[in-house]
């Protein structure tokens, strides 16, 4: 537990120990007070019921007195008073003959209290100091209380005990009345003298058992009070402690969890940077200070935007005010960029890709994150997958170069044999028709097959498009027929129907060639079958299972098939792996099904394969239809060459042969010709003449000045003057790279007239 947690425990006992000896002295001074004023009760209890028994007795006696005295039959308890023998009244006879005698008042209340006093259970008493009858002598107590009524003392309260008992005594002065005189006349007492005393004593037992009980009850409430208090309080003690230790916890788990955090920032490849209102820095982990080469100190409470984020890629100031992440603290929105820089503390900077996320609670941005990432090296894998893809693909080219070789050498065949017929046929005078079609035709073949072979290997990236799979298939499977010998037997089922998908035709070729080169090597010691199918199928939810993750649709499935040596299933689990192979050491890289598999997945499809030991294998790929109206098919065009109008056209190329061939090619169209192999040579007559031409031709690769940069210089005399490019090969151009250059249209060599007809009839049509 933490130490907080501890001293606050701690803290707490000693509240509870101290709160629970206040309450105790609280219930034990309750119950004290309740006891002293409880015994005082009692007594004042007890000195009213004195008081009102004397008041009863003093107006009894004051009646007696107000009559003279009373009188009453003359028996053993009540003979006659010798003290009144001076009266003469004092016995009486009745004319019934009874004996009367006076009984005086105090005689009367004496008798009351000694006969009666246990039916009410008080004790009276009338005494004085000048004594005419014994029996009132009057004991210690009474005669004190006596001498303290001839001091001026009007009343003497106190407990005391009687026969072992404890009483309430109460004695007030006994003083004189006229009644009086009649007994004590000749004491010498005059009216308003004292001459005595009037006391009651009441029995304290019975309030005192009162007291008592009330007590007992007092003690056994405040002891229930008191332990109900104590079980509260350790109840607030246990939900108290269980508090704290419940805070304990979470504040060890938000630790834990804050530990957590700063390791896994701590441990992040990602830089990651805290900023505050301002922009500054609050945090920076290890990631972030390595990217850019400051230490932890010189980034904290910075701006981060001053030190890493001032310039541009290109060098130029950054202002302030334009930077997405002081963008996100004022707008409160996130920003992420893949096409900028930071700047490194020694100048250098580099490529990052970054999020800047903003930061704050109740709508209020408090400040913002930022996360990124150094792309060099990414850039560096990328550069390298694309070049071993390459290099697989020249690999797969390496394999097909028989097959190249075998089509060349048939078309090199063709051309050179009718070319040769011809001739003959010339020369005795016959018709040369037929044989020059068959070289034209011939011609076009080794056009097509270079365009192939170029457009297979060329470097640059792909982009997808919509794709009828049938003429790559074909294509492909021509080229493999010629390259793979004929113990091998190829069969393949194209379907026509088959519809688009979308793909890049040279990756589709290049899955083809990897396929079928893996299936030649499983068949090439005993031959075989190599089958290629190619057909439409509908895919179901419950088709297959979680790992195809293919949505429901149409696909196109394409399975490559063959007889050979097959796999073992430790094998076919790590065929897609980058660099497995089971081929001998120089026969392959181990990156063809890798490449394969990558392929398939960025067309968004998939690849499965089932193969057993001696049983052959089977690839299917499936890929998705797309989903568009299908093409209405091929515009006619004209076979025949449109023909010019006496246009004046500038053609520019190095090689000799070439320039009279184009020249002769638009002569016969119509066309006026200048024909120059120096591309520095048809600049100055351009330069002299500007309006001279209506259309230059050039081509792409020449000496000393490339057919872009002749073209940008032609039109920046004239910039309205139609150009064509003509290229063998290029692969930093395509059409896109024509037209944002200013170039109106491109022709691949070999020129056909046809061709070239065509496309300087456009080209001058939309001047």
């Amino acid at each position: 537990m933490p130490e907080k947690s501890q001293k606050e425990i701690s803290l707490l006992i000693w509240l509870v120990i101290v709160v629970a000896v206040i309450w105790t002295i609280v219930n034990g001074g309750s119950v004290l007070w309740s006891i002293v004023h409880g015994k005082e009760d009692a007594e004042s209890l007890a000195r009213q019921a004195a008081i009102a028994y004397f008041n009863k007795d003093k107006a009894f006696r004051f009646w007696a007195t107000s009559h003279g005295g009373v009188y009453v039959p003359v028996d053993e308890r009540t003979p006659p008073n010798p003290n009144l023998s001076h009266i003469q009244e004092r016995d009486l006879v009745t004319p019934s003959g009874r004996q009367l005698t006076l009984m005086n008042p105090a005689y009367m209340v004496r008798q009351l209290m000694n006969q009666y006093s246990e039916l009410y259970g008080i004790k009276g008493k009338i005494t004085s100091l000048k004594l005419l009858n014994p029996i009132n002598m009057p004991d210690a107590w009474e005669r004190q209380a006596m001498q303290a009524f001839e001091h001026g003392k009007e009343e003497v309260l106190e407990i005391s005990a009687i026969d072992g008992h404890e009483y309430l005594r109460l004695i007030r002065p006994l003083v004189t009345k006229v009644g009086c005189l009649k007994c004590h006349a000749h004491q010498g007492y005059k009216v308003g003298d004292i001459r005595g005393g009037v006391g009651v004593a009441v029995p304290l037992s019975p309030y005192m058992t009162v007291y008592r009980d009330h007590i007992r009850v007092v003690v056994l409430f405040h002891i229930l009070v008191w332990s109900m208090g104590l079980i509260v309080l350790f109840f607030l003690y246990n939900r108290g402690r269980k508090v704290i230790g419940d805070r304990a916890q979470v504040e060890e788990e938000r630790q834990k969890l804050q530990q957590q955090m700063a390791l896994i920032l701590e441990s992040l490849h990602d830089g990651v940077i805290g900023l505050d209102k301002k922009g500054r820095a609050t945090f920076a982990n290890p990631a972030a200070t390595t990217m850019c080469e400051y230490s932890r100190e010189e980034i904290l409470g910075t701006c981060i935007h001053e030190k890493i984020h001032h310039r541009k890629k290109d060098g130029s100031p950054y202002p302030l005010a334009e930077c997405p992440h002081q963008q996100t603290i004022a707008r409160g929105k996130a920003f992420t960029s893949v096409e900028e820089v930071f700047w490194k503390k020694g100048g250098g900077s580099f490529p990052v890709e970054y999020t800047s996320t903003p930061l704050g609670k109740d709508g209020e941005t408090e400040g913002a994150v930022l996360t990124f990432r150094d792309l060099t090296l990414e850039l560096d894998k990328l550069e390298l997958s694309r070049q071993l893809r390459q290099a697989q693909k020249m690999e797969a080219i390496g394999t097909l170069a028989g097959g190249i070789a075998h089509d060349f050498n048939n078309i090199l065949t063709i051309i050179l044999g009718y070319a040769d017929m011809a001739l003959d046929a010339q020369r005795a005078g016959e018709k040369v028709e037929t044989d020059i079609k068959q070289v034209i035709q011939a011609g076009n073949r080794a056009k097509e097959l270079v365009k192939q072979i170029l457009t297979f290997s060329r470097q640059t990236e792909h982009e997808l498009q919509p794709l009828q799979l049938q003429p790559v298939l074909k294509e492909g499977l021509k080229l493999l027929r010629a390259s793979i010998p004929t113990t091998i037997e190829i069969r393949q089922n194209i379907d026509t129907k088959c519809r688009e998908v979308l793909a890049d035709p040279t990756q589709i070729h290049q899955v083809l060639i990897n396929l079928s080169t893996n299936a030649y090597h499983a068949m090439r010691e005993g031959g075989g079958t190599l089958g290629v199918i190619l057909d439409q199928v509908e895919i179901g939810k419950d088709d297959f299972d979680s790992k195809m993750a293919l949505p429901p649709g149409p696909y196109a499935r394409i399975v490559v098939s063959d007889s050979g040596v097959g796999m073992d299933s430790q094998t076919r689990q790590k065929i897609f792996e980058p660099y497995f192979t089971t081929k001998a050491k120089g026969e392959g890289t181990g990156l063809g099904l890798s490449i394969v598999h990558g392929i398939i997945k960025s067309f968004k499809g998939e690849i499965t394969v089932y193969s057993e030991k001696n049983r052959g294998t089977t690839f299917h790929i499936y890929l998705p239809i797309v989903a568009f109206e299908p093409d209405q098919g091929p515009v006619a065009v004209s076979q025949d060459s449109p023909r010019g109008h006496g246009e004046r056209v500038l053609v520019v190329d190095d090689e000799q042969e070439i320039v009279k061939l184009l020249d002769y090619m638009l002569h016969t169209l119509g066309y006026q010709v200048t024909g120059f192999t120096d591309s520095q040579e048809a600049l100055e007559a351009f330069s002299r003449e500007p309006e001279a031409f209506d259309l230059v031709v050039t081509d792409m690769t020449m000496p000393h000045m490339i057919g872009t940069e002749l073209a940008q210089r032609l039109l920046s005399i004239r910039p309205e003057l139609p150009i064509i490019l003509c290229t063998g090969f290029s692969e930093a151009m395509n059409r896109d790279n024509i037209l944002g250059a200013g170039i109106k249209e491109l022709i691949m060599k070999p020129v056909i007239k046809n061709e070239l007809g065509q496309k300087v009839c456009k080209v001058l049509a939309g001047r």
